[in-house]
């Protein structure tokens, strides 16, 4: 045997040696789910009246985090709709993770047993079952009792967007001619609901927690358009789930806020902001929900106490353009002119020379512009709007 060759020889044996230690290594770090100990299971406690369930299982890892599985259950129509996991969490995360949302723990074999029959009511009918939930079954434990009554009368019934709905059930040869159907419009090319963005939605699977929040929304706004408000707002709770789950709720609150000034249900509107405001943590954004807040409350009459949380944000967070706008706007509006426009004039000052508060100034000019418009103050205004071209190169129109 030549040197060569037993060099190669040599080269080989290690190579088989790494190998066989990655092996080891892996085996050691990746235990199977099912033989981790269980730790939680959770339900929505809503779920047989939203008929959407959302079950979560957790076992604990070795390295003393947690394996994770989400499970939708759809109750009238595709049974086990879509999966999500498995996910690692880190401790501190997974505690934030169960304090998300409402949450009722039920048995780790009742959830079991949720799904399962979930599986069960869609293979009776060939439902095509998630990718995702080959791995994700593997974390349920044994299944006990825990009876679900699906589809209505004994039948599916399958609602959302008819080219989704046609789309999974041509997975499998079937056709929605066979089954009972509410179909709804789909959402105009380009429209979203704010939850995930364009590019996102673009890419990502279904399985995606911020997709599957947009085709809840696309459904909810079919049902509005229908008039069907009960059958959206129950979609509006399991949405509040979801969006607990991963960190929309702020963003899901001001969805709502939205549609119930659509239906001219104000003192819910009142409701809703104040818990954007309470459950908003980053201070910048919360300073905004304060703002929104304070604006609606000057849009139903309450100028005393619009009037002290302006004060308060601008107290608050003093270099926030933003409130100095909307301060000055109200004070305007409030039959307190000749305080918001020294508002405006201060705000002007302090942003001179400022790139970041560019924007900031255009629109003070602008809104200051309209507003002596709007009085026929045209001499004022014409001043007003040359000052902004000489000085900073602004355009009021």
């Amino acid at each position: 045997m030549s040197s060569e060759q037993r060099r190669k020889k040599q080269l080989e044996k290690k190579k088989a040696k790494r190998v066989e230690k990655a092996k080891e290594r892996y085996s050691r770090e990746h235990v199977p789910l099912d033989r981790l100990p269980l730790k939680h299971a959770f339900v929505n406690p809503d779920w047989k009246k939203t008929r959407y369930a959302f079950v979560v299982v957790s076992r604990v890892h070795q390295d003393g985090g947690y394996e994770v599985c989400e499970f939708l259950i759809d109750c009238d129509g595709f049974g086990l709709n879509d999966c999500l996991g498995p996910r690692h969490f880190a401790p501190e995360a997974y505690d934030a993770f169960v304090k998300r949302g409402e949450r009722a723990a039920i048995d780790p074999a009742a959830a079991s047993a949720m799904v399962h029959a979930a599986i069960a009511w869609a293979g009776r009918f060939r439902f095509p079952l998630p990718k995702s939930a080959r791995k994700a079954l593997d974390i349920l434990p044994e299944a006990g009792k825990n009876p679900i009554e699906f589809g209505r009368d004994g039948e599916p019934f399958l609602r959302g967007e008819e080219t989704a709905i046609r789309q999974r059930l041509a997975q499998a040869g079937l056709h929605a001619e066979n089954f009972k159907t509410e179909f709804f419009q789909a959402a105009p090319r380009g429209t979203t609901f704010g939850f995930a963005s364009e590019e996102r939605l673009r890419h990502a699977d279904g399985n995606d927690p911020l997709v599957r929040l947009e085709r809840l929304a696309a459904l909810a706004d079919g049902y509005e358009r229908q008039k069907k408000l009960k059958e959206a707002e129950d979609l509006h709770r399991t949405m509040e789930a979801l969006a607990a789950q991963c960190d929309r709720l702020p963003r899901f609150l001001k969805y709502l806020s939205a549609y119930l000034i659509r239906q001219e249900r104000m003192e819910r509107v009142l409701a809703v902001l104040e818990r954007i405001v309470e459950v908003t943590a980053e201070p910048a954004a919360k300073a905004l929900a304060r703002l929104d807040l304070a604006d609606f409350m000057r849009y139903m009459g309450d100028a005393l106490g619009a009037d002290d949380i302006y004060r308060k944000v601008l107290a608050d967070v003093p270099e926030l353009w933003e409130a100095k706008l909307r301060y000055a706007a109200f004070l305007c509006h409030a039959a307190r002119r000749d305080e918001g426009v020294q508002v405006y004039r201060d705000l002007i000052a302090a942003a001179k020379g400022r790139p970041e508060a560019r924007e900031a100034l255009g629109r003070a000019y602008q809104e200051l512009y309209t507003m002596l418009s709007s009085e026929d103050r045209m001499d004022e205004a014409a001043a007003l709007a040359g000052e902004a071209a000489k000085d900073h190169g602004i355009r009021c129109h």
